[in-house]
């Protein structure tokens, strides 16, 4: 383990640490946790901890599952295991994965092993009582898995998949105001609305789609335009560079929110999805699958002006 692994441990995997006090930690330190899906190695390392962990204390998978999920107790998101076989258990694993916080790692342990995953597939009743439950519950997934006997993402996902009446490709403008609309009565006078919800009042985009359309809606007001900002060479370069910046081994590690949180030297701002999605179209240009190191490292050189002007002619009119 190397010393900047032993500072991102130090940090984030040391001890339980909610949301609001990692994001505290990023802050101050200026250094980021580990975001997004676990790789495969990380889930190998996850799998083998709790082999490890079932051999040590000489239980079986099924005792430590039912402590897991049906004996356990929460003080504020920590995890505490009453039966004392299990308290540091997630703190250790997480010393393991350099950069993920303790929470995370917890959670991704509840969506490996939760029972309700191999429950198998949907029928039309657990559909209608998923629909039913989440007009009860709202989307409170926790709870709502816990009654259908699922886990909570695999609750999510499956109620996104079976919304009616999706719509896909341009928004009409009825569809904008209602967006407009909900996420105004929706929104807390701290934080973001339950997009969820959001989507509910829209009926007829998802969740997802909603919150594409807003953070695009969001954009354009900010560079005072009724249309989606294009991306000029200059603004290519810059992104590319910003991700340099960042000093990350894996894009799950890229935090999208914090590279779009200040306009472009062009003076154009994007929001996160913008970037990521431009960031996959600039990798489409290079051959093989680099790492984003290396990838960075050939975009800045091929993007680099041309003069000594700062170029920021758009992609449509770019001299090849």
């Amino acid at each position: 383990m190397t010393i900047d692994d032993d500072e991102l441990t130090r940090l984030f995997g040391s001890r339980w640490i909610s949301i609001a006090g990692l994001k505290r930690i990023e802050e101050e330190s200026g250094r980021r946790y580990k975001k997004g899906k676990f790789t495969e190695p990380e889930l190998v390392v996850l799998r083998q901890g709790v082999a490890d962990l079932l051999s040590e204390k000489g239980v079986s998978q099924e005792r430590f599952l039912e402590t897991f999920f049906f004996q356990k107790g929460r003080s504020k998101q920590v995890y505490r295991d009453e039966s004392g076989q299990f308290g540091d258990f997630f703190v250790r694993l997480a010393q393991k994965l350099p950069g993920r916080p303790v929470i995370n790692v917890y959670h991704c342990l509840r969506r490996l092993y939760h029972p309700g995953n191999r429950k198998g597939r949907w029928s039309e009743d657990d559909d209608r009582q998923l629909r039913n439950l989440f007009n009860t519950h709202g989307p409170d997934w926790a709870q709502i898995g816990l009654e259908l006997g699922r886990s909570g993402m695999s609750c999510r996902d499956r109620f996104r998949q079976t919304r009616t009446a999706v719509n896909k490709g341009f928004w009409s403008d009825t569809e904008i105001e209602a967006l407009r609309q909900a996420v105004e009565d929706l929104t807390p006078k701290e934080g973001t609305p339950v997009w969820e919800l959001v989507a509910e009042r829209v009926a007829t985009r998802s969740s997802l789609q909603c919150i594409i359309k807003w953070g695009q809606l969001q954009t354009a007001a900010a560079n005072n335009a009724s249309h989606r900002p294009p991306f000029a060479r200059g603004d290519d370069l810059e992104l590319v560079e910003r991700i340099q910046g960042l000093g990350v081994s894996h894009e799950t590690e890229i935090s999208w929110r914090d590279l779009a949180s200040a306009p472009f030297k062009s003076g154009t701002v994007f929001d996160r999805e913008m970037l990521r999605r431009r960031w996959n179209v600039l990798k489409k240009r290079l051959s093989g699958k680099p790492s984003i190191e290396q990838a960075a490292r050939q975009l800045a050189e091929d993007l680099q002006p041309i003069t000594t002007d700062y170029i920021t002619t758009s992609d449509e009119e770019e001299v090849r």
